[in-house]
């Protein structure tokens, strides 16, 4: 994930009209808009953002594409784009986020799904310009320009995939007994706390986990035990865990290990 940039955005609340997202769509990014909100809410204090259902209540437009977007401006073609360009359906400023595209030619044409950790990542991004903030020259920064070069980014994490797997290959013991962790966002601490006073319910605090772990942003490894049937209650001692975690009484090694269990008994599918 990348670092916290300096906030240099008016901390205000925010009204977005949302377009609607195709049905088939939602299961693999349903929550994105929600993750990219919690993101600049904690990263900007006094900001909020709203949905609105009235355009002309609307500061900026949110639209879900499924092609490339043009930059007019650098002549290019983006998976994410902001323009305060007026001169369109909405008759406002607007962020579109691809989620799918096309690719090959002929008989070798075939729709693509975009990535879903770099689909929050443009996103976040995205936002970051619509609500005033410019981008950034440091490459770990989430306003950094280069975020839009979507085939160098999957390169990266491919090679990076690649790498973590040569390591736990070439060293099979490790000190984390069943799961092991990178770097978790800040936005899944502010989750945990919501989850623990009530604010959100488990499906939102699972999905939020069940996102970390496919994105190998949190890593299971493999484990024998399984469990069917119906899906489990999770116990109580798993959200004081997370209530505790997220006020950083605990450690993240003691918030995994109530994951483990999730995990471990069925109620997180991996």
């Amino acid at each position: 994930m990348f670092v916290i940039p300096i906030p240099y955005a008016e901390a205000k609340d925010w009204n977005l009209y949302v377009g609607e997202m195709p049905k088939h769509w939602e299961t693999q990014f349903g929550n994105l808009l929600f993750y990219a909100t919690q993101y600049w809410q904690e990263q900007l204090p006094n900001t909020e953002f709203y949905i609105v259902s009235s355009l002309e209540d609307a500061d900026f437009v949110v639209q879900w594409a499924s092609e490339y977007q043009a930059d007019e401006k650098t002549n290019t073609k983006k998976l994410g784009y902001y323009t305060t360009n007026t001169k369109n359906e909405y008759g406002k400023p607007y962020v579109a986020i691809t989620l799918g595209f096309m690719t090959g030619d002929g008989l070798n044409k075939k729709f693509e799904l975009v990535d879903e950790e770099y689909a929050l990542l443009i996103t976040i991004h995205e936002l970051g310009h619509a609500i005033g903030l410019k981008h950034n020259d440091e490459p770990n920064n989430i306003m950094y320009h280069s975020i839009y070069n979507y085939e160098q980014w999957l390169l990266e994490k491919t090679s990076n995939s690649q790498q973590d797997n040569q390591i736990q290959h070439e060293s099979p013991e490790s000190s984390l007994s069943t799961s092991e962790i990178k770097s978790i966002p800040d936005w899944i601490q502010n989750n945990a706390k919501w989850w623990a006073d009530g604010q959100i319910d488990d499906n939102a605090f699972v999905g939020g986990i069940q996102f970390l772990i496919k994105e190998e942003i949190i890593q299971i490894q493999e484990t024998s035990q399984s469990i069917t049937g119906d899906s489990q209650e999770i116990p109580e001692w798993i959200k004081n865990n997370a209530d505790w975690w997220s006020q950083g009484l605990i450690s993240d090694d003691d918030f995994l290990k109530g994951i483990d269990f999730m995990v471990e008994n069925g109620i997180i599918i991996v």
